[in-house]
């Protein structure tokens, strides 16, 4: 057997491996930080969303005046 032959066989074997491996249940830390991140996203589209209602009644009233 060559290093070659060795080496493709050793990673072929490790992939499979770990592609096969169950999964692990998340953490509680892992849980908590997922839900600031969540929290964290729907306060931003929030602001995000109340930007673009400012900007659009803004842009009617410019648009009236002319």
């Amino acid at each position: 057997m060559t290093l070659v032959t060795a080496l493709v066989l050793a990673l072929g074997v490790t992939s499979t491996t770990a592609a096969t491996a169950a999964p692990t249940a998340p953490s509680w830390d892992d849980v908590q930080s997922a839900k600031g991140d969540v929290e964290a996203t729907q306060i931003a589209v929030s602001r995000i969303l109340e930007s673009v209602a400012t900007m659009n009644a803004e842009s009617e009233q410019r648009s009236y005046r002319t």
